[in-house]
């Protein structure tokens, strides 16, 4: 369902998105429980895919193309090497199908709170109001995996924080926060988290010093069994995780919100506009994984927060603010 030319049926107040709003879009999209299958660089395909809606092109235009970056990936040059007159197709995409998959589980969820204004650096939110959060949660390859060898005792999730904005049922992996104006036909992406691989790390390092580390006491699990926990079965996730999420965004807000611009947040702004000082997030999610994904840097603003009237001094104070921009309207 495409939320935009369902618009009309939804009245807004104001532009802030507030809970009216966002329990409009989790009503429409519907995607709780959602499967959804990733592998590694799977999200230079699905980008592609969108190129691609309206016909085949060659291979030769592509190079020449926005998109040319993604061909060097190993997923499409297996897709390539067998076109029999080098034009390429969302078809051939479609049927491509790396053996070393996963099964997740798509959720959504909300974050902060309907204020006129916002006091405190808590909810990290840009403007004041809600955001949508779109949860990757594990599929039942790991679930079976992490209940044979974790053994969580019962009514705890010791690799989960409760206060963030986790799924409440399943596990979720990653989540991805993001402040949608429909009037504008722009998404903002606030943040890209996971709180799980970390803290299984911090488990992991402790195990191998040969220390207790207290959350242990939340598992009936020995050693040897959260060592293959690990090795078989979080070590693959570490590997995908930031693009799986990213991928899983970047295909909600184009299938299932209809919109095509996307900002990001670059490292620095975000960490202005969210008021972040002491717990900034990984550098690395901020600069190098939307640039991964075609993310082109701008000095323009999403329209929405120029016209917040809470931000107009925040972008009077700080002149050399800049975010990440995809722009996925000519893909179809």
């Amino acid at each position: 369902m495409v939320i935009r030319q369902e618009q009309g049926n939804y009245h807004q107040v104001n532009l802030i998105m507030n809970t009216s709003l966002l329990n409009f879009i989790k009503e429409a999209v519907d995607v709780d429980t959602t499967s959804y299958y990733y592998f590694k660089d799977k999200y230079a395909i699905d980008l592609l895919s969108y190129t691609l809606e309206a016909g085949e092109v060659s291979i030769h235009q592509l190079k020449k193309s926005h998109w040319g970056f993604l061909l060097q990936k190993d997923v499409l040059q297996k897709v390539t090497s067998r076109l029999p007159n080098q034009r390429l197709s969302r078809e051939q995409l479609r049927y491509f199908w790396a053996a070393d998959s996963r099964h997740y589980t798509l959720s959504v969820g909300q974050w902060g709170k309907h204020s006129k204004h916002r006091n405190d650096d808590w909810y990290q939110t840009s403007r004041p109001g809600v955001n949508l959060v779109l949860q990757l949660n594990f599929g039942h390859e790991h679930n079976t995996c992490y209940y044979q060898l974790v053994q969580p005792k019962k009514h705890t999730r010791p690799f989960s924080y409760l206060g963030h904005p986790i799924a409440e049922k399943g596990h979720t992996l990653a989540w991805t926060r993001m402040d949608i104006d429909l009037d504008t036909g722009e998404v903002l992406i606030e943040e890209v988290q996971n709180d799980w691989l970390r803290t299984v790390r911090e488990v992991l390092t402790s195990v191998k010093q040969g220390e207790e580390h207290w959350r242990l006491h939340r598992m009936n699990t020995d050693k040897e069994k959260f060592l293959r926990y690990y090795h078989e079965e979080i070590r693959w996730h570490e590997r995908v995780w930031d693009e799986a999420i990213l991928s899983a965004a970047v295909w909600f807000i184009k299938r299932e919100l209809g919109i095509s611009r996307i900002y990001f947040h670059t490292f620095e702004t975000g960490n202005i506009m969210k008021q972040l000082t002491y717990s900034q997030p990984p550098r690395s999610l901020y600069t190098k994984l939307p640039r991964r994904f075609g993310f082109q840097k701008t000095d323009e603003a999403p329209k929405f927060l120029q016209q917040d009237k809470y931000l107009k001094r925040t972008f009077r104070k700080h002149k050399n603010l800049t975010w990440f921009y995809l722009n996925l309207e000519n893909c179809g």
